[in-house]
């Protein structure tokens, strides 16, 4: 009997320290609620820490996936605003600027063409656009015409400036327009036979390679600006096709005479000079009087580079050199002397026409340049 009532007290004991603990436990638990109240306000703020985290390449938790590549701006149009962003507007998923992007350029998929930029939203060429010349928001003056994207000009109705002429509403072209040019679509072209030549003191060349051509060309243009140079073509028959007279330096090289002009010079004079100083005589009686006639080819040099265009990229703002090709009328008997070091070639059309490898592109290209005249063969 007593042992029975031992092991009751025993039990009871336990149960009553096991009731004490719970009770313990539950107080403490309450301690820390009171301490750390779960509100809703921190409850947001940890997790916008946490998403934030994740859009800024955050590892967070283990397992935690980056959302990073899974934001796009048509889901979240804020993260086009955020910085770092392309653009503030979003096209097909991507951040852009509409006001700026080629690609939609004022609205969304509006493609510009390949030779115009996007400026506040609309496509122009900077080439010809007056409010855009070279660049987005150079203003030409009231007056003057953008030219080539390089400067802007002033217009006038003819002689030495030139004029702009519109063609089918946007096509600008440059046409050059003199008052000492012999504009005529007939070229009348003589005999080989019926002009003499001389010889007089040699022309050295004032490079010896291609690489100081070049490298004194980059000096000039760092002082001068663009390059600009003529050359004339000038034309003889035999054989009663066209021939076109060329300079051949040593045994390989070959080209059309004339040269760089001086800054500011007029080109119809500047090209006189320079074929005065390749073929005149020494005697001002025997220099030939040059009939200057229209310009019949433009080629655009982009870069210090032996390669150039009949055109300027539309890419290029600052071109290096620009030569213009000159058809030249010569009188039926003319005295030409030839500098001892260069030798002087007639050389047909057929000749020239496709031979880019012997001639180069700017001379193999004169025979499609003529086209357009009327050769007529007079003999004695």
């Amino acid at each position: 009997m007593k042992s029975l009532q031992i092991v009751f007290l025993v039990s009871m004991l336990i149960m009553a320290l096991v009731i004490a603990d719970s009770e313990k436990e539950e107080s403490a638990f309450q301690t820390y609620v009171t301490k750390n109240p779960a509100t809703p306000s921190s409850e947001s703020e940890s997790e916008s820490e946490e998403v934030l985290a994740s859009l800024r390449g955050g590892k967070g938790l283990r397992g935690h996936k980056n959302v990073r590549g899974g934001m796009t701006c048509d889901k979240y149009p804020r993260v086009c605003r955020a910085k770092g962003s392309q653009g503030p507007d979003c096209c097909r998923k991507k951040c852009v600027n509409v006001l700026t992007d080629t690609n939609n350029c004022g609205n969304c998929g509006k493609k510009c063409k390949y030779s115009q930029v996007c400026c506040k939203g609309k496509c122009v060429n900077p080439m010809f656009d007056k409010h855009h010349c070279g660049k987005c928001g150079n203003k030409c003056n009231k007056g003057d015409a953008c030219v080539f994207g390089l400067r802007c000009a002033k217009v006038s109705s003819g002689g030495e400036l030139g004029v702009w002429s519109r063609v089918e509403g946007e096509v600008l072209s440059w046409c050059i327009q003199r008052q000492k040019m012999v504009s005529s679509q007939v070229v009348n072209t003589y005999p080989l036979s019926s002009y003499t030549f001389g010889t007089k003191e040699p022309k050295m060349e004032k490079d010896t390679s291609v690489a100081d051509r070049l490298a004194r060309m980059k000096v000039n243009y760092m002082k001068e600006g663009m390059r600009t140079s003529v050359e004339g073509i000038l034309l003889v028959q035999e054989h009663n096709h066209p021939h076109i007279l060329l300079l051949q330096i040593g045994n390989t090289f070959c080209k059309l005479p004339g040269g760089r002009l001086k800054p500011g010079e007029n080109e119809i004079e500047g090209l006189k000079r320079k074929l005065t100083s390749k073929l005149g005589a020494n005697s001002p009686a025997l220099v030939p009087d040059w009939q200057i006639g229209e310009c019949v080819a433009i080629w655009w040099r982009p870069n210090f580079e032996t390669i150039m265009y009949p055109y300027c990229p539309p890419h290029i703002t600052k071109p290096k050199e620009c030569k213009k090709l000159f058809l030249v009328h010569l009188s039926e008997r003319e005295y030409f002397a030839v500098p001892k070091n260069l030798k002087l070639l007639a050389v047909p059309l057929f000749e020239l026409y496709d031979n880019v490898q012997r001639y180069g592109p700017v001379i193999s290209t004169i025979p499609q340049q003529l086209s357009r005249f009327q050769f007529k063969m007079i003999t004695n």
